[in-house]
C-alpha cells in the first residue's frame, strides 16, 4: 500500500529492479487509495515511462479499513509464485536479493515458508518485510493478516512461522524499512496499544535459525 508519498514509491521500484538479478521477473502490484490523486499520478507515469512499466500493476480503489487488507487484496491480482509484503517506505540494498529468495524456497518442497532478512528494525527478531509462496496464502487464506487496524500483522506471521517452525531468516539480505512515527499520528497510537502485550507472547521464543526450520 502507499498514499502520499509517490517519490518513495518510485524509489523503492528503481532500488527493486535495479538491485535484482532477474527485473524481468519482479511485478509490483499498489493499492491507491482513490482519492490520492498524486500517487494515482506517478503510477501513470511508472507505468508509462519507467523500464519494466508493463509489470506494475494497481488497485484504485476505497480505503480498506485493515492495512492487511491492501496487501490481501493485491495479492489477488498477482501472477506471482512468491509474494513480499511491504510499503512504499522500504529500501533494498542487497545485490541478488531475488535469487537469494528463490534460494530460501527452493529447500523446501511445500513452500510454506516465511522468509525474511534484516530491515533495520529488531533485524533478526520479527520479519518486518517478509516473502511467502502462495501456498502459504492459500493455505491460511491471506497475506498479510486482515484482524489488525494498522501495526502487529508481522508479529503475528513471524510467531506463527515460529511456533511450526517454518520461520527463515537471511542475514545477508538488507531490506530496511524506513518508517517515521510522529507526535499524534494514529499509527504511533496504536503501536502503543499492542506493544505491551505483543512483545511479552513474542520475545519470549528465540527466532529459529534456518537450519532448524526443517522439520
Amino acid at each position: 500500500p502507499t498514499r502520499g508519498r509517490p517519490k518513495l514509491l518510485r524509489r523503492m521500484w528503481k532500488q527493486c529492479l535495479s538491485l535484482a538479478n532477474h527485473p524481468e521477473n519482479v511485478e509490483y502490484i499498489i493499492y491507491i487509495d482513490d482519492d490520492d490523486k498524486e500517487t494515482i499520478r506517478m503510477y501513470n507515469k511508472m507505468k508509462n515511462h519507467v523500464k519494466y512499466g508493463n509489470q506494475i500493476k494497481a488497485i484504485i480503489g476505497e480505503k480498506q479499513d485493515k492495512l492487511g487488507q491492501y496487501h490481501n487484496e493485491c495479492y489477488k491480482i498477482s501472477n506471482a509464485d512468491i509474494v513480499c509484503v511491504m510499503a512504499d517506505d522500504c529500501e533494498f540494498l542487497t545485490k541478488g536479493w531475488d535469487d537469494m529468495i528463490l534460494d530460501a524456497f527452493s529447500e523446501r518442497e511445500d513452500k510454506i515458508l516465511l522468509v525474511y532478512g534484516d530491515s533495520g528494525h529488531r533485524a533478526r527478531k520479527m520479519a518486518v518485510i517478509w516473502f511467502v509462496h502462495k501456498n502459504w496464502v492459500e493455505t491460511l487464506g491471506y497475506a498479510n493478516p486482515p484482524f489488525f487496524i494498522c501495526a502487529e500483522g508481522d508479529r503475528w506471521v513471524t510467531y506463527l512461522a515460529k511456533k511450526i517452525r517454518r520461520l527463515c531468516y537471511l542475514p545477508d539480505l538488507q531490506i530496511f524499512h524506513r518508517f517515521r512515527l510522529t507526535e499524534g499520528d494514529s499509527t504511533n497510537s496504536i503501536r502503543r496499544r499492542y506493544r505491551k502485550k505483543m512483545l511479552k507472547l513474542y520475545d519470549r521464543d528465540e527466532t529459529l535459525d534456518y537450519s532448524k526450520t526443517h522439520i
